[in-house]
């Protein structure tokens, strides 16, 4: 189906429907994924899906319901469904009408080669990884995925709008005996990801980490690499809520506009980006821009709902789908090569909230946590428990890399960064 195709199935939804305001959306899906475990693939799976989200309104009365067919009977069923669950719903005093027409930006679209990825390219890439970890001693494990998406919207009031992108990714760990290691690439384009280079490198990683020391814990320098920063900022953008702010129930109260981190921190959201490109519209139909998070360490925007954006009179700001953080021209190693003793993490894992007022997390570094010593990776460290928050991590900078592409819970372009006393804990065993 194309985007035309989509478009005119939402268009069908609104026609039919005798409600005030009605919102018609069509999602197809088609992912594939192909895993491995112990230098062997384990697994291939394809699936693919298609909704058509109907949401109705009456007044202030909300119904919603969806269906996985788009033949005209489903499409009346999807509406009829919509409007019996409206009529007996409470009024939703924060619902509102839906947006008017508006013009879209033209953003890169989806990959024709990660769209046409089948089972056999992905399973040519693994055994291609499998045979750069090599070692009869080291076994790896992880996935490779394709996704192709298309989204279409229409309502009411004659807005409508549709985009497609796509996502492939590389991941895997390598295990020794004594240790792990981590890599992944994650482009929209399947071509610009290499899997036997991501083995190299956890391979390296492995090897590199086995017979960790113990390290007690307390304060140390660190090199975060990519994506460990991005775990930590996934929290950090995410409750940065407007909402959440102005009722005083988060750490940014009162925040907005005033600088909060090192000047050397910038986050933005830059749409079209054609590795991690945005899309042209948010969950409501509106217009996506770039915006600017954060700007020498200023707070500039939150993330604000419609309704409380008309509620207080101020700019609607969706969430961050896509982000990028400014850095420097510094290769991972070049920073390690800067710091006279610390550490370097690869990336933590169960990381959760301790206190949600003051941003301080908890978590565990995994597949890699190394001594530094003279500018040096010396050799592995058993794990280490930190407690830190990310206002203290985005102060505390003092270097920073190159950006790179990180696909996660959040998405984005991040770089490495070295940061001052960052705080660990507790040890581990392992």
């Amino acid at each position: 189906m194309d985007t035309s195709t989509a478009v005119e199935i939402c268009r069908k939804a609104v026609s039919v429907s005798e409600s005030d305001d009605v919102v018609a959306v069509v999602q197809l899906d088609r992912d594939g994924a192909t895993r491995f475990a112990n230098s062997a693939i384990t697994q291939n799976v394809a699936s693919r899906n298609g909704t058509l989200r109907v949401q109705v309104a009456f007044g202030q009365r909300r119904g919603v319901a969806t269906v996985n067919a788009f033949d005209d009977e489903s499409i009346r069923q999807a509406v009829t469904r919509a409007e019996a669950i409206a009529r007996l719903a409470p009024e939703d005093t924060e619902h509102l009408p839906p947006v008017e027409p508006a013009a879209y930006r033209q953003l890169p679209q989806r990959a024709a080669s990660t769209a046409a990825t089948d089972p056999a390219r992905r399973a040519e890439g693994v055994a291609s990884a499998i045979a750069a970890v090599g070692d009869d001693e080291l076994r790896a494990a992880g996935s490779y995925t394709t996704e192709d998406l298309l989204i279409a919207f229409a309502n009411s009031r004659g807005a409508e709008s549709a985009f497609t992108r796509s996502t492939a990714s590389f991941t895997t760990t390598v295990l020794a005996p004594t240790s792990s290691g981590w890599a992944r690439e994650s482009s929209s384009d399947v071509d610009d990801i290499d899997p036997a280079r991501v083995a190299a490198r956890a391979r390296d990683f492995a090897r590199l980490g086995s017979d960790p020391v113990d390290v007690p814990p307390g304060e140390y320098r660190v090199v975060l690499a990519p994506a460990a920063l991005a775990e930590m900022l996934t929290f950090l953008l995410f409750s940065a809520q407007q909402k959440d702010a102005d009722e005083g129930r988060s750490a940014f109260a009162g925040k907005r506009g005033t600088k909060m981190f090192s000047d050397r921190v910038t986050l933005r959201s830059v749409l079209d980006d054609p590795a991690v490109p945005g899309v042209p519209f948010d969950q409501h139909g509106v217009p996506s821009d770039d915006i600017d998070w954060i700007v020498g360490g200023e707070l500039r925007h939150m993330m604000t709902s419609r309704y409380w954006a008309a509620h207080k009179a101020i700019p609607h700001t969706p969430y961050p789908l896509t982000v990028r953080m400014e850095g420097g021209d510094k290769s991972v190693e070049e920073l390690i090569g800067s710091v006279e003793r610390g550490l370097y993490v690869t990336r933590f894992w169960y990381t959760r909230f301790v206190d949600p007022m003051a941003m301080l997390l908890t978590g565990m570094t995994r597949d890699g946590l190394f001594v530094i010593e003279d500018g040096k990776l010396a050799g592995g460290a058993k794990h280490l428990r930190y407690n830190d928050s990310p206002l203290r991590v985005l102060s505390n900078i003092v270097d920073m890399g190159r950006p790179e592409v990180v696909h996660g819970y959040l998405t984005g372009r991040f770089p490495a960064v070295v940061v001052d006393g960052f705080r660990f804990t507790s040890s581990t065993s392992f």
